[in-house]
């Protein structure tokens, strides 16, 4: 049950910069979508 355990920094670590990485690609890809629509 021990080596089940997960410490929560090292997690917070990976999840953050993993979550910056989806907003930065979010925020491209609807400001393409944005661009598209102004050329219609």
């Amino acid at each position: 049950m021990e080596s089940k355990r997960i410490p929560k920094i090292p997690s917070i670590q990976f999840f953050i910069p993993s979550l910056y990485n989806y907003i930065s690609i979010f925020c491209l890809e609807s400001y393409k979508l944005f661009q598209i629509a102004l050329k219609k």
